[in-house]
């Protein structure tokens, strides 16, 4: 049998297959038993309420591995470029003199720090130098 078709006995225990596939594609099995363990960890009181990572299993069977794991993987790197977006467009829109501050004393720091840099070469190089005897 296959996962989208389960025997009569377990018919009742699953999801609908729209939500397994949902589920499939938004953890694999060792994800979910990982966030299992840590939510366990500190939330005891929720046991009863989630599936065991063996549960996960049977539910989220992956149909085809590397497929899901692609959609997962686009999905995220999607969803986190969407975050890191909308947070520089908030900053911009609330902080644009405060950029130019920043990046006014930025400048700053970059020129004092190559200035210490160029001065502490020249002296490295003029200590190297064997020394001139005048006598």
């Amino acid at each position: 049998m296959s996962a989208d078709n389960p025997p009569v006995g377990d018919a009742l225990d699953l999801p609908p297959p729209a939500l397994r596939d949902v589920l499939r594609v938004c953890l694999s099995a060792k994800e979910y038993r990982f966030l299992h363990e840590s939510v366990i960890k500190r939330a005891p009181a929720v046991q009863n309420k989630l599936p065991s990572p063996s549960r996960y299993d049977v539910i989220a069977r992956p149909k085809n591995r590397l497929r899901e794991a692609a959609i997962r993987s686009s999905l995220r790197v999607f969803v986190g470029s969407r975050i890191v977006l909308k947070l520089a467009d908030l900053l911009i829109k609330s902080a644009s003199s405060l950029f130019t501050i920043v990046g006014f004393l930025s400048l700053v720091l970059s020129f004092y720090k190559l200035t210490l840099y160029l001065i502490n070469l020249t002296l490295h190089n003029a200590l190297r130098r064997p020394s001139v005897d005048l006598s």
